[in-house]
């Protein structure tokens, strides 16, 4: 879940591919994949990580790196991993199947299925199921109540009262279908009504609209560690930071439809084919309507299924995700029959790029491997310098904190992450695709900085 989703700004992954492309030409191999992942693997950035591919009729994994560094096994098609916000297109296909089912609406509202809170905020009666699935409510990112000071499980103990007690005094930034902000919240408040509705919790619900009918048997939701049977614990691939150190699984309560869900390559695999060529039942209705456009791009946002993000090809629908310890991406492009699974236990947001060159692949585009820049040893006292607390929009503060030669960067409402040099005033991010240029004068602190990030550029100027 980029991501508490440890994106910064909505991260839009926009790629291109070509319409059309010759029959013989569509092939992606393992050699091919091992080419194009060597470099991820020879720079240190991720531990294990799995690919799963359906290229027309030839569907193939592949399987590289080592789960951590005393467990010298790859992963295979069983490992188990947390896929993060990819979650999102699973609870808003739950929304899907409930139209389809005919129980609900896209414009059915907020209000009209928490009836108490409402009445304490009106303003959620204006907020449709629709908006909630395309991150266009008018309700922010994350709720101000989540306390992000456990880093290591953030999500474990924000209960529905807590989520109800915020909602009940919520003055939203914008009107319902007026901005495209990413949300958290949003869909994870819609995941909790609609499992409130069903009378089932989040990983019941998950498991028999979605999971059992494609056959999907390691998928679930991690709620509690006892959503995970013996046998998938120890399929469970240990979670990295960036840095490749050991990390923490996360857990969820009320907010579980943002992020909660795991699974394995060979179930996403399932996944991916039913999305592709949906079956001739309810749940595939309820799949062909979610990969519909219901969102049109505001701003520099991009247009939306329930769910889906559309690529800038207007073909390729796609989510990724990331939790504290993992990273994953999931892209279909039905009109050139191909998908790509990428799952990684490390929680670095460079695989979405490796997961667009195996698309780009498979559409008989010329892709090169990526090169990585080394990171820097910046002497301490020109670290020091670049400490502080950047504004970079209302309300929206990027402290940054110096320990010796190493930097820390957090956004109001996220954990702090650490970035790296590349030179002195140019840092970059791991977790995600983004970096940090600072303005330092000969002498003194840093008077500002720009974050670069998906094509945006966002100056800050220090408080």
């Amino acid at each position: 879940m980029k991501a508490v989703c440890t994106v910064l700004i909505a991260c839009v992954t926009m790629f291109l591919v070509p319409t059309a492309v010759a029959q013989d030409a569509r092939r992606i191999t393992p050699e091919q994949i091992d080419r194009l992942v060597k470099p991820y693997l020879d720079a240190k950035r991720i531990n294990a990580i799995s690919i799963g591919v359906i290229d027309g009729d030839v569907s193939l994994t592949h399987h590289l790196g080592t789960l951590s560094r005393d467990i010298p096994n790859p992963p295979t098609d069983q490992t188990i991993y947390e896929i993060g916000s990819i979650s999102k297109v699973f609870t808003s296909l739950l929304l899907a199947s409930e139209i389809e089912a005919g129980n609900l609406k896209l414009t059915s509202t907020v209000g009209e299925l928490l009836p108490d809170v409402s009445k304490a905020n009106p303003a959620l009666n204006s907020v449709q199921l629709v908006q909630l699935a395309t991150h266009t409510s008018g309700l922010p990112r994350m709720p101000a109540n989540l306390d992000l000071s456990n880093v290591t499980d953030p999500y474990a103990t924000y209960s529905r009262e807590s989520l109800h007690t915020y909602l009940s005094s919520i003055d939203p930034a914008a009107k319902p279908g007026e901005k495209s902000e990413y949300s958290n919240l949003a869909v994870g408040l819609l995941g909790d009504v609609l499992a409130m509705r069903s009378g089932d919790d989040y990983d019941v619900l998950i498991r028999r609209v979605i999971a059992e009918p494609l056959g999907m048997t390691d998928t679930g939701a991690m709620l509690d560690p006892s959503c995970l049977s013996d046998s998938q614990k120890s399929r469970l691939a240990p979670p990295h930071d960036a840095n490749l150190d050991a990390n923490y699984n996360w857990h969820f309560a009320s907010l579980a439809g943002a992020g909660s869900v795991f699974s394995t390559t060979s179930d996403m695999l399932r996944f991916a084919a039913a999305s592709l060529d949906p079956p001739d039942n309810d749940l595939g209705k309820a799949m062909r309507l979610s990969q519909q456009k219901h969102a049109a791009p505001i701003g520099s946002g991009v247009a939306m299924g329930l769910g889906w993000h559309f690529a800038r090809d207007k073909q390729t629908l796609w989510h990724n995700g990331q939790t504290g310890g993992y990273h994953t991406m999931l892209m279909v492009n039905p009109k050139l029959n191909a998908a790509v699974v990428v799952l990684c236990n490390t929680a670095m947001g460079d695989v979405d790029a490796l997961a667009g060159q195996f698309i780009q692949t498979i559409a008989g585009m010329n892709v090169e491997p990526k090169s990585f820049d080394e990171a820097l040893t910046v002497p301490a006292e020109t670290v020091a310098r670049l400490a502080g607390q950047y504004e970079i929009a209302p309300g929206a503060v990027l402290t940054v904190r110096a320990d010796q030669s190493q930097l820390f960067a957090q956004l109001t409402g996220q954990p702090e992450v650490q970035i790296f040099a590349i030179s002195e005033t140019k840092w970059k991010y791991r977790v995600v695709e983004a970096t940090i240029e600072f303005e330092l004068p000969d002498s003194g602190p840093a008077s500002s900085l720009t974050l670069f990030q998906s094509g945006m550029k966002v100056p800050g100027k220090r408080k």
